[in-house]
């Protein structure tokens, strides 16, 4: 064995492990080293969600109110859950990095300006084709409008009814109500106890006074007289008219002192005419029936004049006078159109209705109208400036309404109006808007829904204050 190759041996054989020692620690170096190079450099965008998704929102786009710190599905529908607005955190530093150019993301949903707003792209408001109206004092002026139903004139109703006695009913010349009479016309015939009596009183009270004072030369015409009246007005009561008691002073008249069959030329029964035209409202009789004194047989309306009740709402009521023309239509005669001033307007408000009946004096020389007609009427209300909007900026939630106030560049907020009286296409806002302001006209429901995404919708007082 050659002894210089046994003393170089140990020396290589160091360097070959020196150089195998380097390799080892150098493998392990870059295996410690390698994940944490690819975890920061090989996946930007990995430890970018993360740090967007701290804070995040998620929210359901069918149920608003469903909102959850991390993504996953509705409890209510099953839907995937939506962010509902960038972090917080994340959206600041997006800002900061860039504020005057967002991206295309935040373009489409909704990148706040400020408060509570929302960010709709000019590009997407004309594919929305979005317009908008002005928030300004107007003069305007409308139609109140209300039902009307047509009855007969309560000051012309006469009930017709035996005060003299009772008795019973011979006679019914009334087939229905709803049928027409003329004035003296015979509605019914009575027998009444009493009658007779009170035709003989009266018949010797014209006799005394025609024929006391030629038989008696003492007779005092007065006492004579008041006797005479006295028994006219107990005629009264009976409801004849001026030519039944006409026939009766015939009678009487054409009698003599001694005429023992006076009764006999006298009827037994009572007939009841008709004190005016019109027709039967109401028939409380059948033949054979007994009544009593004072008690309503027959109800009777005057044909003309007819009353309108036109029922508006307080609001409209409070504007109108007596005097004012109402124009109105009967649904039974299209195409004809009446007009009647109004007589009173009711002091109270209908607990039912919730309105206040304005009452119109209605002749009706054609006599085409009848009561139990219905139809409806108008009138135009005074001219009034208020401030206003365009009836179709108002978002109805509920019991408020929303409109959408722009701010320029895109920037939307939607508020809480409280408003007041509806015209044709305007609207009077109370509070909650400013003159000059801008609100939008179209597509609100779309903007409802992105408010509703974003959480930026005003809340109601109701919830706020109850």
């Amino acid at each position: 064995m050659n002894p210089l190759n046994n003393k170089s041996e140990p020396k290589n054989q160091t360097k070959r492990q020196t150089k195998l020692c380097a390799s080892i620690c150098a493998i392990l170096l870059t295996t410690l080293i390698t994940p944490t190079f690819i975890s920061c450099k090989g996946h930007p965008d990995h430890a970018d969600s993360e740090k967007e998704s701290e804070g995040q929102i998620w929210t359901c786009p069918m149920h608003p109110s469903i909102r959850s710190p991390k993504p996953g599905s509705c409890p209510i529908c099953g839907m995937d859950l939506v962010p509902a607005g960038p972090a917080s955190t994340s959206q600041k530093n997006k800002t900061t990095e860039n504020p005057s150019t967002p991206s295309s993301k935040e373009k489409s949903l909704s990148p706040m300006a400020e408060g509570s707003q929302i960010y709709i792209d000019p590009e997407k408001q004309k594919a929305l084709s979005l317009t908008y109206g002005d928030v300004t004092v107007r003069s305007l002026h409308r139609q109140a409008r209300a039902p009307l139903r047509l009855e007969p004139d309560p000051s012309g109703l006469t009930e017709i009814s035996i005060k003299g006695g009772g008795g019973f009913v011979v006679g019914v010349d009334i087939g229905f109500p709803g049928q027409d009479v003329k004035k003296g016309q015979r509605l019914l015939t009575v027998l009444s106890e009493g009658w007779i009596q009170d035709q003989l009183e009266y018949i010797r009270s014209v006799q005394s006074l025609v024929r006391k004072p030629f038989d008696e030369k003492n007779a005092n015409l007065n006492t004579l007289q008041n006797v005479l009246n006295r028994s006219r007005a107990r005629l009264r009561l009976w409801d004849l008219n001026e030519d039944q008691i006409q026939d009766l002073e015939q009678i009487a008249t054409n009698a003599s002192g001694w005429d023992t069959d006076l009764r006999k030329r006298l009827s037994s029964n009572l007939e009841i005419r008709s004190p005016l035209d019109g027709y039967v409202l109401e028939k409380n009789i059948v033949k054979g029936m007994r009544y009593e004194s004072g008690q309503k047989l027959l109800l009777l309306a005057p044909r003309t004049p007819l009353w309108g009740m036109a029922a508006f709402t307080p609001e409209d009521a409070s504007r109108m006078k007596p005097g004012d023309l109402v124009t109105f239509s009967i649904d039974t005669l299209p195409g004809v159109e009446l007009s009647a001033p109004i007589d009173h307007v009711d002091p109270i408000t209908d607990p039912q209705t919730r309105r206040i009946v304005a009452h119109l004096k209605i002749a009706d020389p054609l006599a085409q109208l009848r009561p139990g007609q219905t139809g409806a009427a108008s009138l135009d209300l005074p001219s009034v400036s208020v401030l206003s909007v365009p009836a179709s900026a108002l978002l109805p939630l509920g019991r408020d309404h929303v409109v959408f106030v722009d701010h320029g560049n895109g920037h939307l907020e939607p508020r809480r109006v409280i408003i007041g009286e509806r015209f044709e296409d305007y609207v009077a806002v109370r509070s909650g808007l400013k003159e000059g302001e801008k609100v939008t006209t179209s597509a609100n429901f779309l903007l409802d829904s992105e408010a509703r995404l974003k959480g930026v919708l005003p809340a109601s007082p109701a919830v706020d204050h109850p």
